[in-house]
């Protein structure tokens, strides 16, 4: 395969993992590209060996130096293209995940997504990220309060009651922390699929790349 098609082919949900990991539009747009830049100069020897995987771990250990410098740093507004066929009921429930993310502190929202989304456990996120595994297990429990508040799911204690609290994002009747984990992914799929549309986004990344 060639770089361009690789690259034309996985930007977009890349992209859209980026943007699920930090609230600084910049920053997301910046690992992506850093990322493709280094992928195409090894490409000859990246392109038989699972490209888009180690894309997509140098886009988190950029993004994850970055939550390291946001304390000092005021963030950027996290500005994202929804898809046309997406309804207004759906954008607000993305919206409102979102804004969920964007109160966790920058690190614990990269240790959330990690945990929430990719399934990760807290000693497999610690050796990723370089981190002690009781750090990485208050992170999670910190934005698992977070996220239960923001989902309707804290003092939940039946089912019955769940499916009720949870009907405003339109989850289906599962545990709490499964549903944590769908809304997630939801908003993630959402988020790719604009990100695909997102012509203007895709173009700054590949003319930085000197892509056509």
């Amino acid at each position: 395969m060639e770089f361009a098609v690789f690259f034309a082919q996985t930007c977009p949900g890349m992209l859209a993992r980026a943007l699920m990991l930090t609230d600084n539009r910049q920053d997301a747009e910046d690992a992506v590209q850093e990322a493709y830049a280094e992928a195409m100069r090894q490409w000859p020897e990246l392109a038989h060996r699972g490209p888009e995987e180690w894309v997509y771990r140098v886009v988190k250990r950029r993004l994850w130096a970055a939550a390291r410098r946001w304390r000092r740093q005021r963030p950027l507004e996290l500005v994202v293209a929804l898809p046309a066929r997406c309804s207004t009921e759906e954008a607000a429930q993305v919206r409102l995940i979102l804004d969920g993310l964007a109160r966790l502190p920058r690190r614990q929202r990269v240790v959330a997504y990690l945990h929430w989304v990719e399934g990760r456990t807290p000693d497999q996120i610690a050796a990723e990220l370089g981190i002690g595994e009781g750090a990485v297990t208050r992170m999670i429990g910190k934005a698992k309060v977070l996220l239960d508040n923001l989902l309707g799911l804290t003092g939940v204690r039946d089912r019955e009651a769940l499916t009720g609290r949870v009907r405003r994002v339109a989850l289906p009747d599962q545990p709490a922390d499964d549903v944590v984990t769908e809304a997630l992914r939801r908003t993630e799929s959402v988020l790719r699929a604009g990100a695909e549309e997102d012509t203007e986004a895709l173009a700054r990344i590949a003319g930085r790349l000197g892509l056509p």
